[in-house]
């Protein structure tokens, strides 16, 4: 009768114990993310941002298209994807990160990337730092930042990489947007005694 009570812990320990390997945790996914499909679908511009798709080689990193993304003046115009969310991507750490390469400019070019959540309250900004790229810049950044979703009631989130032109007037042009990509930052271990 004594070992009962112990049995009953050690049962709960290891109950408790496989847990995260049991869990499902979120599982945001890109569609297009290299765009390499014949369309861009479903990115689309944000803001008055236009995107097309660029098969000149100088513009792609990777496979054989890139997205082109061509601004006015404006700040926050950029490429957008939304992806729908369900209960276990809620609370969860993504970092989401883009590919940028910007050509040709006389300014410093400003790019942002965010992981925005959309709530029947409205839209939770999640965003990260401003990454800022010389004017005669002839090299891919990685545009990119590790967000955690605090919405309880997001039903989509959005992927978004924007750009901030600089200068007066400030410049307006194009980048070439690749291989853009969302990943989840595991929760870590559980620590502690478990008795």
């Amino acid at each position: 009768m004594h070992n009962k009570p112990n049995r009953y812990k050690y049962v709960a320990i290891l109950t408790i114990a496989a847990l995260p390997a049991l869990t499902a945790f979120g599982d945001l996914a890109l569609v297009n993310p290299g765009f390499e499909d014949p369309t861009t679908y479903p990115w689309e511009g944000e803001g008055s941002g236009i995107v097309s798709l660029n098969a000149n080689m100088p513009g792609v990193l990777s496979g054989i298209q890139s997205a082109q993304l061509c601004f006015g003046s404006e700040d926050s115009d950029g490429i957008r994807q939304n992806i729908l969310v369900d209960p276990s991507d809620l609370f969860q750490t993504y970092t989401v990160s883009f590919k940028v390469l910007c050509t040709g400019f006389t300014q410093t070019v400003g790019l942002r990337a965010g992981l925005w959540e959309n709530a029947p309250s409205g839209w939770v900004f999640n965003v990260g730092p401003y990454i800022w790229v010389p004017a005669g810049s002839n090299d891919w950044t990685t545009v990119s930042a590790t967000l955690a979703m605090s919405s309880s009631t997001a039903q989509s989130s959005r992927a978004v990489m924007q750009v901030f032109p600089q200068g007066n007037p400030k410049v307006s042009g194009c980048v070439y947007v690749d291989d853009a990509s969302i990943t989840l930052i595991p929760p870590p271990p559980p620590t502690g005694d478990l008795t």
